[in-house]
């Protein structure tokens, strides 16, 4: 039993100096750089194009609408892009929504982007588009423009006396000229409790005339248009 002592203590000693380690569980998968700001600043990706990104979440019903005056200028692409690999695992997985604007051709134009949320931030923001010779876009943001309300037609059109004459069974419609002849008569039309009722009589073949039931100022000018 002597002889095999030292055999078992040299078995100890190899055995004591073996480890087992578990699986690493730790997820080393790589992580996009977050940040806390809502929007990072306007940068451009490659020669001529410049990038907008705005930040949200999963089951915020984030939605982004991206107006463009004139489309003919400036066209954009948009792209989301998780700030962890392992989003779909992930409840309410941050992420930034990419909008790449690149020139068509010389010139400038409004761009609007619309964020709505049920829950996130909401915005609406403005930028004035600059297109160069060689296609470069500028983005600078800007005031809501004010919107020109359109002309009031109906309020710049000078007010127009219609007189509406019933003839046996059928009726006239009659647009008073603008002098002072129609004025009158139209006054005195107006002061009459009931519409007054005029024998009319065929003057020269071509003309149908009646006697007016109140004096005018004599003139000569037409008041029927």
């Amino acid at each position: 039993m002597k002889r095999f002592l030292p055999f078992m203590l040299v078995m100890v000693i190899l055995l004591s100096g073996c480890t087992s380690e578990k699986p690493n569980d730790i997820d080393d998968e790589e992580e996009i750089e977050e940040s806390d700001d809502k929007e990072t600043s306007s940068k451009k990706i490659k020669p001529g194009t410049v990038e907008m990104s705005f930040s949200s979440f999963d089951g915020s019903g984030t939605s982004f609408d991206v107006i463009i005056d004139d489309p003919d200028i400036v066209k954009y692409d948009s792209e989301r892009k998780y700030r962890k690999k392992n989003h779909k695992k992930l409840k309410g997985a941050r992420y930034d929504e990419i909008f790449t604007f690149e020139g068509l051709k010389e010139g400038e134009t409004l761009v609007t982007i619309i964020k709505e949320s049920g829950v996130d931030d909401e915005f609406e923001k403005h930028y004035t588009a600059t297109v160069d010779k060689k296609l470069k876009v500028k983005l600078v943001e800007t005031e809501k423009p004010d919107i020109e309300a359109e002309p009031d037609y109906i309020g710049m059109m000078e007010p127009m006396a219609i007189v509406f004459i019933k003839f046996k069974d059928e009726s006239i419609t009659i647009y008073m000229s603008d002098n002072q002849t129609a004025d009158d008569f139209t006054d005195a039309l107006a002061h009459e409790s009931y519409p007054p009722e005029l024998e009319f009589r065929e003057e020269d073949s071509n003309k149908i005339v009646a006697e007016l039931p109140w004096a005018m100022i004599s003139s000569f000018e037409m008041f029927i248009s």
